[in-house]
């Protein structure tokens, strides 16, 4: 993360904007893997390119600034987002949805406890032809959360090592066995998750198995339907609106919560 200062006044107006918004951004992902930072470096780094803001952002900019402590926590971290926007639009540059990534090894649930071993479920999910390597890897996020075993993937389902898919992941690729695989070697008994089946809140859950998720383009291909119709077959989630439809990852993780609550609830959790 460290920039000499004196090389860092020798770059244009634009790179000493763009460099700080890196810094910060740098900044906030030590924050997010529980760290305390002192804050002596940025604050020389932004004191610096004061004069450099534009006046349309120059109060938003002034502002976020003298919030900045002298030991930055993650209670610091909603300042420092906001200071991240104003560089960067000040630059007229939009933030990336994979901006932060952090030392796996440093990751803090929410409750503030770190934790080096995960609780490992024999719960897997089998990714079927999925599209968006963004995808992959917000679903790889929600599976270390909801303690899933196994991801597998199917031959056309981009790979986790995807630069997407490894920036959405939050490093959790590492943290979870995947593997290419066919149907007919899934952990048995298999359900899918799809339009037209019992309603999550209804479903027989099982204490071990594989849920088919499909893809965002044309849903879970036949073979995959067929072998989930023979097992224990289909689940849905009831949808109210006009539109009718989800993302993946965002039904991965609804049917996640249903699951793991059915276990808990029935003391096989925990």
């Amino acid at each position: 993360m460290f920039f000499s200062e004196k090389k860092y006044r020798k770059m244009s107006v634009s790179g000493r904007v763009k460099k700080a918004a890196l810094i910060t951004i740098e900044t906030m992902q030590q924050l997010l893997c529980g760290k305390s930072i002192d804050s002596s470096y940025l604050k020389n780094i932004l004191s610096i390119i004061e004069k450099d803001i534009s006046p349309e952002w120059k109060e938003p900019f002034l502002s976020s600034l003298s919030r900045i402590p002298d030991t930055l926590t993650s209670k610091n971290l909603r300042d420092l987002s906001n200071l991240r926007y104003v560089l960067l639009a000040d630059i007229g540059k939009e933030p990336a949805d994979w901006d932060f990534e952090c030392d796996m090894d440093m990751l803090q649930s929410l409750d503030g406890k770190t934790r080096t071993e995960r609780i490992i479920l024999p719960i897997n999910v089998y990714l079927d032809d999925l599209r968006s390597p963004f995808n992959v890897g917000s679903i790889f996020r929600t599976a270390e959360s909801f303690c899933y075993e196994n991801i597998f993937l199917s031959q056309f389902t981009p790979s986790p090592a995807h630069k997407r898919a490894a920036r959405s992941s939050m490093g959790t690729v590492e943290l979870l066995k995947w593997s290419k695989a066919a149907i007919d070697d899934l952990p048995q008994p298999l359900f899918a998750l799809e339009t037209g089946g019992v309603p999550v809140s209804d479903f027989v859950f099982p204490e071990s198995g594989t849920v088919i998720i499909g893809s965002e383009e044309s849903g879970i291909s036949s073979a995959a339907i067929d072998a989930a119709r023979k097992s224990l077959g289909i689940v849905s989630i009831p949808l109210y609106g006009i539109k009718g439809s989800l993302n993946v990852g965002i039904a991965f993780g609804i049917l996640s919560f249903y699951w793991i609550n059915k276990l808990k609830s029935e003391k096989k959790l925990l």
